[in-house]
């Protein structure tokens, strides 16, 4: 039984308005995404500095209560380079007790400030809506030109930065759980800027995302039968 298509999904050409309405939505989207970046990167850096200021008081009361000496107060002044280099160091892993605030924490010896994970994930969110929407805006203008952009085609340019994001979402998870070849260990420095450039990647190239996840669920799942029955057979020949 031959189920037909309307017109809208069977590759009809997409007429002026669809164009110009789905111009307007990439405007609409474009800002929307910006500003809820923003928001989310003002919130990490707020983070960022309330765990540093967390830190600093800590140490600080540390040192009040130990013995005033003059051996102690060199030390204290030896280790006024390090706190600043701490400053430095904005990026390391994610996840901490705390939802809104980043932690000091020492990584082989090493201070680190850690980026929970309730934070980093809106703004691996938003970059990977955002490579979405450059994905859809070039492939709406590379179809426009050749003449072939369809109603079925803009369709699948409007949902790009949403399955940009969640893909973004699934994928910073995917390492985020050690499963992918990129690492996310604590000692590679691995940290918010890293994820949210692969969000942004991600989003830009979901073909190459799916295959991607597809090999790290062979890996992981069983293979279909019908696959491995493929296999099989083009051995055997």
């Amino acid at each position: 039984m031959t189920i037909e298509l309307p017109c809208a999904l069977a590759g009809c050409p997409a007429g002026k308005r669809v164009i110009i309405g789905l111009t307007i939505y990439y405007f609409i989207i474009f800002f929307v995404l910006a500003c809820w970046f923003t928001y989310m990167w003002a919130i990490i850096q707020d983070a960022i500095s309330q765990g540093v200021a967390a830190h600093l008081a800590e140490t600080a009361s540390i040192k009040a209560a130990a013995t005033q000496t003059a051996t102690q107060a060199a030390q204290g002044q030896a280790e006024q380079p390090e706190t600043l280099d701490l400053m430095k160091n904005v990026v390391g892993t994610v996840g901490t007790d705390h939802p809104l605030i980043a932690k000091v924490v020492t990584i082989g010896k090493k201070p680190v400030i850690v980026i929970p994970d309730s934070l980093a994930v809106p703004a691996v969110m938003a970059s990977g809506a955002f490579g979405g929407l450059i994905h859809a805006i070039r492939s709406t203008y590379f179809h426009v030109i050749d003449g072939d952009f369809g109603q079925a085609d803009a369709i699948k340019m409007f949902l790009r930065p949403f399955s940009g994001s969640i893909l973004a979402l699934l994928f910073y998870m995917v390492l985020r759980a050690g499963l992918g070849d990129a690492t996310n260990s604590a000692d590679a420095g691995a940290g918010i800027i890293f994820y949210v450039a692969v969000g942004g990647i991600v989003g830009m190239f979901t073909d190459q995302t799916v295959s991607k996840l597809k090999k790290i669920a062979e890996a992981i799942l069983t293979k279909p039968e019908a696959e491995q029955e493929k296999q099989a057979e083009g051995g055997q020949s």
